[in-house]
């Protein structure tokens, strides 16, 4: 028998949008080439942490750890970025999760 939390886990993995999460961190990897800020080695870790937790299954974790790291770095996202990332959670975005884009767009 399988605790809560995996339950819980194994259907969030399920409704993340796998294919906007792959997006999302292709899009952080492009703007960390893009970009000449001296945040291109923040960048450039994030996503590859990303890709680690999401390689294990963790899409919900992953984007949650992106999104946070880029803010509490103060780094500016795009809204195209942003997008990509309120795609990823899809109908199982929350609270917090909003906040936090909503955080990163005032940055703008």
């Amino acid at each position: 028998m399988e605790t809560l939390s995996q339950a819980m886990s194994e259907e969030g993995d399920v409704k993340m949008n796998r294919d906007f999460c792959d997006e999302l961190v292709n899009r952080i990897e492009y703007l960390s080439k893009e970009k000449n800020n001296g945040r291109c080695d923040l960048l450039d870790y994030y996503a590859l942490e990303t890709r680690k937790l999401m390689n294990y299954g963790e899409y919900r974790i992953a984007v949650e750890n992106l999104l946070s790291n880029i803010h509490d770095s103060s780094i500016v996202l795009d809204k195209r970025t942003i997008e990509l990332a309120r795609q990823s959670f899809g109908k199982l975005i929350t609270e917090q999760d909003e906040l936090v884009l909503r955080l990163l767009t005032e940055l703008l």
